[in-house]
């Protein structure tokens, strides 16, 4: 009978198995773990982010976020490797809040170059609400609260000079014109 010892060559594959396929295992990247930062109305600009807002109506608000993948936000290049922008509506006010609702936003990439993402937001629910610009690989997601872009008394003032000066559009979006009728009349 022949005997080997502890770490003779029969133990050694063993022994070594377990903590090689569990160190190549956890060496993979980790998406649960993101480095947050808050970006501000000048940090938004050093990143190239445009953020445009109209009225939707006396309730709503319609948000649009435009930039260039490059810089800080050059792994939005290729579309599939995990980035995106996520509405977050949160439980109430505040950087520890509880979120209620995370939506990942379509990515309108038919600019040449840039990538645009759209929404519209009730005013009441403004305070809650923030874009994430979040680059998975990276670990790191840029926090973008809509109340510090969107000014409503800025919008209402635009909306009361637009209906003063007769304007046909309350949404911002223009109306189409009724389609004439060929035969000149209503219905018959």
């Amino acid at each position: 009978m022949q005997k080997t010892s502890f770490f003779g060559k029969r133990d050694l594959l063993p022994v070594l198995a377990v903590p090689l396929f569990t160190v190549f295992f956890m060496a993979s990247p980790c998406f649960g773990l993101l480095s947050l930062g808050y970006v501000s109305k000048e940090r938004a600009q050093e990143m190239g982010l445009e953020i445009r807002s109209r009225a939707a109506g006396p309730n709503a608000v319609w948000v649009e976020m435009t930039f260039k993948p490059v810089g800080r936000l050059k792994g939005f290049r290729q579309p599939a490797n995990y980035n995106r922008i996520e509405l977050r509506l949160s439980e109430k006010e505040g950087e520890n809040s509880r979120p209620l609702l995370t939506a990942a936003l379509r990515e309108d990439r038919s600019q040449s170059g840039r990538i645009t993402v759209s929404l519209m937001v009730d005013r009441s629910q403004l305070e809650r609400a923030s874009l994430w610009v979040v680059q998975a690989i990276e670990g790191s997601a840029n926090v973008i609260r809509l109340r510090e872009f969107v000014d409503l008394e800025a919008l209402d003032a635009k909306e009361e000079e637009g209906a003063a000066s007769g304007a046909t559009e309350k949404t911002g979006v223009a109306l189409p014109a009724a389609p004439a009728s060929p035969s000149g009349g209503g219905r018959k």
